[in-house]
C-alpha cells in the first residue's frame, strides 16, 4: 500500500493505482504463501530481495551439512554462534532442515 501511494503521490483514481501498479511492479501473490518470508530473503518495497547475512548463514548450513553434520548438529552449532533464525530466536531441527531441503530442490531446478 506505501508503495502504491508513492507511486500515485497520494492520487487515488483508480487509473493511478493500476499504473502505479504496473510501473512499480507490484504484484499481487496468488497465495498466502509467498508472504511468509523465507530465511534468506526480504520483502523491499512489495518485491522479494536477497539477504546478504542470512545468505551467507544459508552457505553455512550448507557447507556444514556437506561435511556430514546431522541437522541437530547444524541447529546446535549456529545456537552457539548466537546467530538468530528469522524471527530472533533460536535454530531448530527442523527448520535447518527445511532449508536444506528447499536449496537443494532450488539447485536442482
Amino acid at each position: 500500500m506505501r508503495d502504491i501511494v508513492e507511486l500515485t503521490e497520494s492520487a487515488w483514481p483508480k487509473t493511478s493505482i493500476l499504473e502505479a501498479i504496473k510501473q512499480g511492479q507490484i504484484i499481487k501473490p496468488k497465495s498466502l504463501e509467498p508472504l511468509r518470508q523465507k530465511y534468506g530473503v526480504r520483502f523491499v518495497r512489495g518485491k522479494l530481495v536477497s539477504h546478504e547475512k542470512e545468505q551467507s548463514v544459508i552457505k553455512l548450513i550448507l557447507k556444514l551439512s556437506g561435511e556430514g553434520k546431522s541437522q541437530r548438529q547444524i541447529a546446535k552449532h549456529l545456537n552457539d554462534k548466537n546467530i538468530k533464525n528469522k524471527t530472533g530466536g533460536k535454530w531448530d531441527r527442523s527448520v535447518v532442515a527445511a532449508i536444506i531441503k528447499r536449496e537443494s530442490r532450488e539447485e536442482q531446478a
